[in-house]
């Protein structure tokens, strides 16, 4: 379970994220980790819901211009990192976007994925301060996180657990039905936020 520190650390470097992952699962730490990008869709029963977004998704539809291209980024980048940490992946490490599996229990190390939903007051000027307020918030409710969850469907279709099985994370298909937890905070984070350099340097 992590442990908030004094300030967070940051960068858009993705190889620096995939770093981190690789080595974080080779110690044996369970890894929670968010994506700033629709993670599922909705599939509506009737025809006449079809093209709406999400319960939740207020005025930034998933099939809006913007949610429609972050969505598509969001597949090419979390196919990405999954194939590129897959080689480090333990047998004993579950892929999970099932909230009520974080915190983990002491038996097994998971790798939990998440959506942030950054927008409005809480919106940032740049992707790092973004990142450090969905994080930020996550940690505040990690002990409750099904109760902040912000969005919701019918029944979906799961961008995230089809890149699963395509970096060979998982192999199960009906979890294509599953949603996933959304965080959407208030407002933004305001706090400082590091260097992954500097943090990475003082840490050798």
């Amino acid at each position: 379970m992590p442990e908030r520190k004094a300030i967070p650390v940051g960068s858009t470097d993705i190889l620096e994220l995939a770093n981190y992952l690789k080595k974080d699962m080779e110690d044996g730490i369970n890894i929670a980790i968010g994506f700033e990008c629709p993670l599922f869709i909705p599939v509506p029963y009737s025809d006449g819901d079809l093209c709406r977004g999400r319960q939740g998704d207020g005025n930034r539809s998933v099939f809006a211009q913007a949610g429609a291209t972050v969505a598509t980024l969001g597949v090419h980048q979390t196919a990405w990192i999954l194939r590129t940490i897959y080689p480090c992946r333990a047998n004993n490490i579950e892929f999970t976007t099932d909230s009520s599996m974080w915190p983990p229990s002491d038996n097994c190390q998971v790798l939990f994925c998440w959506e942030a939903f950054v927008s409005g007051d809480a919106h940032g000027n740049d992707h790092i301060r973004d990142a450090a307020t969905a994080t930020m918030f996550f940690i505040d409710n990690e002990i409750q996180l099904e109760a902040v969850n912000a969005v919701s469907t019918q029944q979906s279709f799961s961008l995230i657990q089809a890149v699963a099985l395509w970096a060979g994370w998982s192999t199960e298909i009906g979890r294509l039905h599953d949603s996933c937890l959304v965080i959407k905070p208030s407002k933004r984070y305001e706090g400082i936020i590091g260097s992954v350099y500097r943090d990475r340097d003082a840490h050798r």
